[in-house]
């Protein structure tokens, strides 16, 4: 009787739990703060404690020898034909120097008046030498747009092919949720009677021809912006480095994979880089209400660039006490008088016509968001566990003090001017990795800035393909998860998180080798 007993229990006894699923907020507890622990190691406190080379250091000579060796290089291209147009002024003056046996002061006078009066050599030399390179460089330029504009313009003629014939649709869900939402605002009604639409009413209206005239409008339009994105990026990075040097940058830029799947899916991304990007350019041509301007139409697309506000602030006229950092001026009052003007305009516009739905839908939904499904933030899983618990909303709203230490610790040490690009950078690299959703229209925050600052990161080819590799493979363990828990159905939501860690730990790591690198910068310059 006690053996049927006992195989009776057996029957229904259920299978013994690991550790894991028998303790699943320490699990994630101590998941998230060995995260933390990485990121602000002993390492990365000495990088924050170090003497910074940011707001009161001199300008580095870096840039005036590669200026040198450039300007030496494209002088000898048109040597020769500076020969052949000063030839003759040259050949009479040798002539009146060698025939006369005794030279007397003067003798010689009217024929090097004659070789003077021809323009000057250097600055023959370095006009020629600009006309050459501006019209090479020009001629690639645009060449690169136009084979980025036919790739481009192949995905989306792709995707179209792809949503009617194939199961896996190519068309972003984003994209679908713009296209409705214009279609109200075609029938005169509120773009946010469409649900999951929490974005600027703005778009809504951009995207209305998706409706009356093609429904890939957007994604063109998308495309097309992408073009100047990448254009404003050549012209920042020739301003400061070379042609050469901005040719990479704009092929890195329009050739990413990312940066064209991303577009031609129908994602609005482009829009918000193209506004961060305008206030760069305003900020570095010292037009600070025009960057205000930009920086505040960019915060009402999408909140995150609120994030460079300080840096873009303090940057302006950097001084090494925190008080001196944030004493409003002349110049600053501009930039702040710019961003409140056009946030307080554009939100002002939405608000009369949708009114509390636009600023809960834009604004406030994000700041309580709690986005359980899964993506790349190892967030998602303990926003999935506290779901159904009254401490949702807390750990929603804890999970922006690691953003916001990141935001105010970097900002301040990066407020140099000539550190502007590569404090944008990373900046939004720790916001985004730090982030409680991550999708991958997120890695185009930091994308869109990585040709901006990589000429200034001179890292070996061993530590480049190392962070590449890990980059690409650790978001290639988290797809593939993600495919058998999505398109398989099978229980692996456990592999999804920890592939989440796995990323965000060899995106922490990309962050520290960025800081060492920048900080480990010796005065004495490599000629590239």
């Amino acid at each position: 009787e006690k053996e049927s007993r006992k195989a009776v229990w057996s029957r229904y006894q259920q299978p013994k739990k690991s550790w894991i699923y028998r303790n699943p907020y320490l699990f994630q507890f101590l998941g998230v703060t060995i995260g933390l622990s990485i990121f602000f190691s002993k390492q990365i406190f000495d990088i924050f404690v170090t003497p910074s080379y940011g707001a009161l250091e001199k300008p580095r000579e870096k840039k005036l020898i590669m200026d040198s060796v450039r300007k030496a290089q494209t002088r000898l291209k048109v040597f020769p034909q500076l020969l052949a147009d000063c030839g003759g002024p040259a050949i009479s003056y040798a002539k009146c120097v060698v025939v006369q046996e005794n030279l007397k002061q003067n003798a010689c006078l009217q024929e090097f008046n004659e070789l003077r009066n021809k323009k000057d050599w250097n600055t023959r030399l370095e006009i020629r030498s600009q006309a050459v390179v501006m019209c090479d460089s020009g001629k690639m330029k645009y060449k690169a747009c136009a084979a980025g504009l036919a790739i481009r313009l192949f995905l989306i003629v792709w995707g179209y092919f792809q949503d009617n014939y194939l199961k896996v649709q190519y068309t972003d869900v984003d994209y679908i949720v713009f296209t409705d939402a214009s279609r109200y605002v075609t029938q005169g009604q509120s773009p946010y009677l469409r649900p999951t639409y929490r974005y600027t009413p703005l778009l809504a209206w951009i995207l209305t021809p998706n409706i009356f005239f093609n429904v890939n409008f957007g994604k063109v339009l998308f495309s097309v912006v992408d073009l100047l994105n990448g254009l404003i990026i050549y012209g920042n990075v020739q301003s400061r480095f070379n042609s050469s040097i901005a040719f990479k940058s704009l092929c890195l830029w329009l050739f990413n994979p990312i940066t064209l799947v991303v577009s031609t899916r129908g994602n609005a991304e482009s829009l918000i880089i193209l506004s961060v990007l305008l206030t760069l350019y305003f900020h570095q041509r010292l037009s600070y209400f025009a960057s205000g301007f930009s920086l505040g139409l960019a915060v009402h697309l999408k909140l995150y660039p609120i994030i460079y506000s300080v840096v873009f602030y303090t940057s302006i006229s950097p001084s090494a006490t925190l008080f001196q950092s944030l004493k409003p001026n002349l110049d600053r009052v501009k930039l702040v008088c710019g961003f409140c003007l056009s946030l307080v305009m554009a939100s002002s516009v939405s608000y009369y016509f949708y009114g509390w739905p636009f600023l809960h839908e834009t604004y406030l939904y994000h700041l309580t968001r709690q986005d359980v499904r899964h993506n790349f933030s190892p967030y998602f899983y303990l926003l999935y566990l506290h779901s159904e618990l009254d401490t949702a909303p807390l750990v929603s709203l804890a999970s922006f003090l690691p953003q916001l230490l990141i935001v105010l610790v970097l900002s301040w040490r990066y407020r140099s001017r000539a550190d502007l690009s590569l404090a944008l950078f990373i900046l939004t690299f720790g916001f985004v990795t730090f982030n409680k959703v991550v999708t991958s229209q997120y890695f185009l925050w930091y994308l869109s800035l990585l040709p901006l600052c990589i000429p200034e990161l001179h890292f070996s080819n061993t530590k480049l393909v190392v962070m590449g590799l890990g980059w690409l493979i650790s978001q290639g363990l988290w797809l593939l998860c993600a495919y058998r828990l999505e398109f398989l159905g099978h229980n692996v939501m456990l592999h999804v998180w920890v592939a989440s860690l796995l990323f965000f730990v060899v995106n922490v790591y990309i962050v520290t080798q960025v800081l060492q690198v920048k900080n480990n910068r010796r005065d004495k310059p490599k000629v590239l």
